[in-house]
């Protein structure tokens, strides 16, 4: 795993930023880069080396998010106590100002709603895109993005028992 670790030789990182953007998650990239690593070293050890590098990374990184995510969700169904200084929730605090109490069941309300609605989310929140420039940029009617939009926010606050308007109409300039 040393050999894979030191300096990214694989371009583990960049991969991990495409995939966290394109899938709409925010998800702590350093949390993910980490499990990533286990995850290629026992696959390459179990499996030999792969013929195709880069599905064969694109397929782990997207092992690692789902094991991450899944993981996510069996703590917050369970009650398990996140320790106060757990930075592994920042994204949510961050993108939803959220206390650090509550980021975990933030990250499994956001990651539980459907890609398009993430996407939707991530780029307003992580991108600092308005409603207009991702319109653009999807070739979407604006007041069909301002449904999702509204659909989303509503289905976070339910989750988290607070209000997150406020931190995502800044994302509805244009």
């Amino acid at each position: 795993m040393l050999r894979i670790a030191d300096g990214d030789p694989l371009e583990i990182g960049p991969r991990i930023d495409a995939l966290l953007e394109e899938d709409g998650y925010l998800l702590a990239a350093d949390r993910v880069h980490l499990r990533t690593l286990a995850t290629v070293a026992y696959a390459a050890c179990a499996h030999g080396a792969p013929l195709e590098i880069g599905p064969w990374l694109r397929t782990r990184i997207s092992e690692s998010v789902e094991h991450l995510l899944a993981e996510d969700r069996e703590a917050e169904r369970s009650a398990d106590p996140l320790a106060a200084s757990s930075t592994r929730f920042e994204p949510m605090v961050a993108a939803f100002g959220v206390e650090p109490g509550l980021a975990r069941r933030a990250s499994v309300a956001f990651h539980s709603l459907p890609a398009a609605q993430r996407k939707l989310v991530r780029g307003l929140v992580q991108d600092g895109q308005s409603l207009a420039e991702i319109a653009a940029k999807l070739g979407r009617p604006l007041g069909e993005l301002r449904s999702e939009l509204r659909a989303a926010v509503e289905s976070l606050e339910r989750a988290v028992g607070t209000r997150l308007a406020e931190r995502l109409e800044g994302g509805d300039r244009g």
